[in-house]
């Protein structure tokens, strides 16, 4: 029997103790972990169909077991590993490959061993962000202070990701402030995921993000290339 009702549907069943009997709370009318993490997960701002995405709920086979592989000894140390500024980068040319639950995996994990300690129930501590909306900021909120507040955030959140970068039509102020804004977070030694439906050679191209901007994007970054079978399916 679930030790709380909070219990239904809670992403946290896989690891919580509590769910699992091994350790006992001693409130037994309502769970203030799973409130705080529901508050921090909510703050990142990840797309509704990935709350679920985290190494439990991997599926890995032939085309994405390296990924996971390559990422579990981040996901084992996640919190040493953002306070290095250790850089993530999965990339390759086919969509629907799991290059966006690979990021928002360790996204996640982040969230999960943080929310409990460092949460202030205020500021994120990791955001995601699509790059089709970042760039739409960049050229049209230039006057917007909110637009200018976020930038804020997304250069100083603890951990950033940033999915499906290249994908719109760049230009000078776009380019720009994307590369003041991966300057910044290396600069200061921020942890930054990013994901990509194009190849390095493509992105190198000024047509996309240009090769000053790709080559900070490899500094102290684990690049991974995903390719295999679409996973996108109809329901």
């Amino acid at each position: 029997m679930p030790p709380f009702e909070e219990c239904q549907g809670c992403v946290a069943q896989p690891f919580c103790k509590a769910f699992s009997g091994e350790v006992e709370l001693q409130l037994k009318t309502w769970c203030r972990p799973k409130h705080r993490l529901d508050l921090a997960l909510k703050l990142t701002e990840i797309p509704k169909k990935y709350l679920n995405a985290n190494r439990y709920n991997f599926k890995a086979d032939a085309d994405n077991q390296h990924v996971l592989d390559e990422i579990t000894p981040y996901l084992d140390d996640i919190v040493n590993t953002v306070d290095e500024g250790k850089n993530f980068f999965f990339y390759g040319h086919k969509p629907g490959t799991g290059k966006t639950y690979a990021g928002v995996t360790l996204l996640n994990e982040y969230v999960y061993k943080t929310s409990q300690a460092h949460f202030d129930f205020e500021n994120p501590l990791a955001l995601y962000v699509s790059y089709d909306e970042l760039a739409h900021d960049m050229k049209f909120g230039q006057l917007d202070e909110m637009v200018q507040h976020r930038f804020e955030i997304q250069r100083n959140v603890p951990l950033l990701m940033i999915d499906d970068i290249g994908v719109v039509a760049m230009s000078d102020t776009v380019r720009d402030q994307t590369s003041r804004l991966i300057n910044s977070r290396l600069n200061a030694g921020l942890s930054t995921i990013v994901t990509t439906n194009y190849t390095i050679q493509e992105l190198n191209d000024n047509s996309k993000l240009g090769p000053r901007i790709v080559s900070r994007l490899m500094d102290d970054t684990l690049g991974i290339e995903i390719t295999g079978k679409d996973r996108r399916k109809f329901k």
